[in-house]
């Protein structure tokens, strides 16, 4: 019966072919004997992988010496690993058992890879889900949540999940497995354990066929996530303009929809922002920033600006010798200059500045803006304004502001306003003889454009 259900399971979700190679992780317990046993019978190519964590002194290393025999009994490929897990939690300052996961998945993920297996196929049952799914939601969790260790996650394969442990215990009776005892399964200490032995229980008491609406329920569940997702993408599409350095989005268009909150939610939680982040997001005044570790996101009146964050400045100014064609600056773009003749009308456009070299003091510099800068922009007949007010004028917001350079002569005067406006002090006239043409660019195939 066991292997019937985990076949169809295999088939139904697609988890795998017969001609695939599998990586099994097998720790010696019961749940991984039993699936190596059910993967054996059914005729799959496996491999076996074992962490020895070194957590229960000489039942680890008795229980990496079972599964390395089993393995050799077998004539089976056999993969180990030793982990110092308890000093290297220390070293990252997370939970050991945080520190045996990361180490055990990193470890299976490199050996599928290097050893050339498909797969990667973990023992994890249709209780150790329930288990997942309980402790999520009173911990507090969204949808992705609740459908935790799903059969397919990347590589990862878990081909036990229509199965319990109940009728896990029944075939390794039936078959007389052998197997090892993890003794610290018998503790409470964990929050899983004490679910397991007294929650669990008691809700197999209540209702014997929690099994079976159990694997109904996640199905369901699977499938509510599906269209879920369909729509947290439909609403992306739509809300959502992409840019160079992260995104807009149509903060009117985001509040009419149905669940605002949780769209933001979504996009901003892979990005490392909160769950307080996203709801004060659509609430907070123009002007608001909140951060990520790598990203800011700007309140604004109409819309929300994601972008990266301002480039750390502490490598400034760039100096820029004539001699020199380009200038690489900060997040892959460019700035070269080189000579042309001027041409007839004389560009005025923002991306480039057309100087007359006779005015520039070399080597010249880049740097970003700082308050008390002042300039004569181009088109105001000479006048000074600060810098300042031009943002304002312009309406430049704040994260645009975080990243604005300027390119500065000699004498300290500021030449361009990159990619927003030259200095009226510094523009090409008619007659002069050969320009110095200086153009900023994000893209490495333009440098070499004249």
């Amino acid at each position: 019966m066991l292997p019937t259900k985990v076949a169809q399971l295999i088939a139904t979700q697609q988890l795998f072919r017969p001609t695939d190679q599998l990586l099994v992780a097998v720790s010696g317990g019961m749940d991984s004997m039993v699936l190596l046993h059910v993967l054996q019978t059914l005729g799959y190519r496996i491999g076996i992988a074992h962490c020895n964590f070194h957590l229960r002194g000489a039942e680890s290393v008795a229980d990496a010496a079972f599964v390395r025999a089993y393995a050799a009994a077998h004539e089976l490929p056999y993969y180990e690993a030793d982990f110092a897990t308890t000093e290297i939690a220390a070293e990252r300052g997370i939970s050991t058992q945080m520190a045996a996961r990361d180490l055990r998945y990193a470890f299976f993920e490199q050996t599928r890879r290097e050893q050339g297996y498909d797969f990667i196929l973990t023992a994890h049952h249709l209780d150790d889900r329930l288990e997942t799914f309980w402790l999520n939601f009173t911990r507090g969790t969204g949808l992705q949540g609740l459908v935790a260790l799903r059969a397919k996650t990347g590589h990862l394969r878990r081909p036990l999940l229509a199965v319990n442990r109940a009728e896990i215990a029944l075939y390794q009776q039936a078959h007389e497995l052998a197997y090892r005892e993890d003794s610290s399964n018998d503790s409470d200490k964990y929050r899983r354990n004490e679910f397991r032995h007294h929650v669990l229980a008691q809700l197999y008491a209540w209702e014997p066929e929690l099994a079976a609406r159990a694997v109904d329920n996640f199905a369901r569940l699977e499938q509510m996530y599906a269209v879920y997702q369909a729509g947290v993408q439909h609403f992306r599409a739509t809300l959502l303009r992409e840019t160079p350095d992260g995104w807009t989005c149509d903060l009117a268009g985001l509040k009419q929809t149905p669940a605002p909150e949780t769209l933001l939610w979504e996009w901003l939680r892979p990005l490392g922002f909160s769950a307080e982040d996203g709801r004060q997001a659509l609430h907070a005044k123009a002007g608001t920033i909140l951060t990520a570790p790598d990203w800011e996101l700007l309140v604004q009146t109409e819309a929300l600006l994601l972008q990266k964050k301002r480039l750390e400045f502490t490598h400034f100014p760039l100096v820029w010798p004539a001699a020199q064609a380009v200038l690489p600056l900060p997040g892959g773009r460019f700035l070269r200059q080189a000579p042309a003749a001027i041409p007839n009308p004389i560009p005025t456009n923002s991306s480039e500045a057309w100087l007359d070299p006779a005015n520039l003091a070399f080597p010249l510099r880049v740097r970003p803006w700082e308050p008390g800068d002042t300039f004569c922009p181009l088109g105001m007949a000479g006048k000074s304004q600060k810098l300042q007010d031009f943002f304002v004028n312009h309406k430049i917001d704040r994260l645009a502001r975080a990243r604005q350079l300027l390119l500065v002569n000699g004498d300290d005067r500021i030449i361009w306003v990159i990619g927003l406006r030259l200095d009226d002090r510094f523009k090409l006239t008619l007659g002069v003889g050969e320009a110095l043409r200086i153009f900023y660019v994000s893209d490495t195939s333009k440098v070499s454009d004249t």
